[in-house]
């Protein structure tokens, strides 16, 4: 897997880890969407995670805007939170349901919608998908 880590200060970093090894990061020209609490209209697919490490009271707003911009620099069409994409995984279908994964410990709610982390206070590890635009399949032919 590789990793590009960005740290502004030794307490704050962002990363992102690939997942897919047939992507190939890229700029892109503008600021991909940011889904926190909503789902994504459009068929995506995760190639992998950009991670960003901050202080316990970073609001959604200024983690959204900091996923954005990574999310730019390496190319993802959509950045949809951790949580998230992993509800709609688990449901395989657009409606909703968020859940707390309690057994870990690692979920924490920011503006409604829950961010995965993974350290302890006064800074934790906010998770978010980085994805890719996927051809919609066509639809089938029938007889000439």
């Amino acid at each position: 897997m590789a990793a590009v880590v960005l740290c502004t200060g030794c307490a704050e970093a962002i990363r992102f880890t690939r997942s897919d090894p047939t992507f190939i990061p890229a700029a892109r020209s503008s600021l991909p969407p940011v889904f926190i609490d909503k789902a994504p209209s459009d068929i995506y697919r995760a190639v992998g995670t950009i991670s960003i490490v901050a202080p316990e009271d970073t609001s959604a707003t200024e983690l959204a805007s900091r996923a954005a911009a990574k999310g730019q620099t390496i190319g993802c069409d959509l950045v949809i939170a951790q949580a998230l994409h992993h509800t709609l995984r688990e449901a395989d279908r657009p409606s909703l349901r968020l859940v707390h994964e309690g057994d870990e410990g690692r979920s924490a709610s920011a503006s409604g919608a829950q961010l995965e982390r993974t350290q302890e206070k006064p800074s934790r590890t906010f998770e978010f998908i980085c994805g890719v635009l996927s051809a919609k399949p066509e639809a089938p032919r029938t007889g000439a």
